[in-house]
């Protein structure tokens, strides 16, 4: 196998240029697995990942530098098939990704409000007098989308996608209360206070100049048609930079919300912008992307037409 470089930087330039900071060849790589190599059978050459993340301005040496550190981290694993590398994810590497891909792609559907989820974690032990375990705590859940109210007491949507946040409190001895929904102001202040607005709405900024310098991209095709490597690559980007809002974003009731709040708007312009890249960008991995065993499978193809829908 020979590795085939193009000169696609010229085209995700400006939208790099546009997130206003690195792109880490490690995440890139995740990204990529989850879009468009879990899908369709969870092995990938290495040429055809050193092809895809060339086109970003990635230099090989960097690559293999990451893929070396996600074999290391147990996120993926590496076959040897004469001097050729494949990579896959790992089984458990694999249901995150599958997790994390059912709210990537998920439609933008409101899920009616519940009411919340209050949990509050006992006094520290005496052996532990400085508190660190509360901290650990709050930590670990406000990762998974659960709002602080206080240094004992988080809050989150009482739904069926957030049991995970009840089984890792209820593992600590928290205690735990629903409380039905009351007046929209009552609980517009809850969620005011419980998670900051301001911070998630400035999340909300690099992907907005990415979507723009997308959107002006793609317009100028028109003229110079655009390759199938640069529509995997753009496509690559736009995942990237919308997992990074999915994931570290709780997805909070929109009565509740300021009327401007940008998700909706943001994300029909994502979907709008997978569904117009997908085409050129499955082609490409159905003509060049290979396992150990062949041909990577073609079974994404009608995959992406359907997500975000």
């Amino acid at each position: 196998m020979t590795i085939t470089v193009h000169p696609s930087e010229r085209v995700a330039a400006p939208v790099l240029a546009a997130i206003g900071r690195p792109l880490r060849a490690w995440s890139l790589i995740v990204t990529i697995f989850g879009d468009a190599v879990a899908p369709r059978g969870n092995s990938i050459w290495l040429g055809n990942l050193l092809d895809i993340l060339s086109a970003l301005d990635i230099d090989g040496g960097v690559v293999r530098t990451a893929l070396s550190r996600l074999v290391a981290d147990g996120w993926v694993e590496r076959e040897r098939v004469g001097r050729n590398s494949f990579y896959s994810l790992t089984s458990n590497a694999r249901e995150q990704s599958q997790n994390a891909a059912a709210r990537i792609y998920a439609p933008d559907t409101a899920t009616p409000f519940q009411g919340w989820t209050l949990a509050v974690l006992p006094d520290p032990q005496p052996q532990n007098p400085t508190g660190d375990a509360r901290t650990l705590w709050r930590a670990e859940i406000a990762k998974h989308g659960a709002g602080i109210l206080s240094a004992s007491t988080a809050v989150w949507l009482t739904s069926k996608q957030n049991d995970h946040l009840s089984d890792i409190t209820a593992n600590l001895g928290a205690l735990q209360f629903n409380i039905e929904p009351s007046t929209a102001d009552y609980d517009k202040r809850i969620l005011a206070e419980a998670w900051p607005l301001h911070d998630l709405r400035a999340h909300y900024a690099p992907l907005l100049k990415c979507l723009d310098t997308l959107e002006r991209a793609i317009a100028s095709t028109k003229h110079l048609p655009l390759s199938d490597l640069d529509a995997l690559a753009l496509r690559t980007v736009l995942v990237h930079e919308w997992r990074r809002i999915v994931l570290r974003t709780p997805d909070l009731p929109a009565e509740l919300l300021p009327s401007d709040w940008p998700r909706t708007s943001v994300h029909a312009r994502v979907a709008r912008l997978y569904e117009q890249l997908s085409p050129l960008a499955d082609r490409w991995l159905n003509k060049n992307a290979r396992t150990s065993n062949g041909p990577l499978s073609q079974a994404a193809s009608a995959i992406a037409p359907q997500r975000f829908k």
